[in-house]
């Protein structure tokens, strides 16, 4: 249990706040940069298991609001994981407010 709590070192958990501080000012998405620092912070969140994946999911479906976010979806099959993923998290037995956070991913990935 201890080893699921610290599954970031201290230079991640900078970057983890810095990033949930540019996703939470929506206002100002046009003049700021999630980094690839940052976006590295939401991938390990959400590779936690279902159980504690949740909050992960979520900062994932904000930053794909944010305008930089296609930066990582420039190549034929830079999507292809992030998509795996969420598809996996539906076909599975998840609990539904994963599957919806998920669906919601989807959504926000296509706009």
């Amino acid at each position: 249990m201890q080893a699921e709590l610290n599954f970031m070192n201290e230079k991640e958990l900078i970057y983890f706040e810095s990033m949930t501080k540019v996703l939470s000012a929506s206002d100002k998405y046009t003049t700021s940069e999630v980094t690839p620092e940052m976006f590295n912070c939401i991938k390990k969140c959400m590779e936690l298991p279902k159980d504690k994946s949740f909050a992960g999911l979520d900062l994932y479906r904000m930053y794909l609001t944010h305008p930089n976010s296609d930066s990582n979806y420039s190549s034929a099959d830079a999507g292809a994981e992030y998509i795996s993923h969420l598809t996996a998290i539906l076909s599975g037995d998840s609990p539904k407010n994963l599957n919806l956070t998920a669906l919601r991913c989807l959504n926000n990935l296509f706009m």
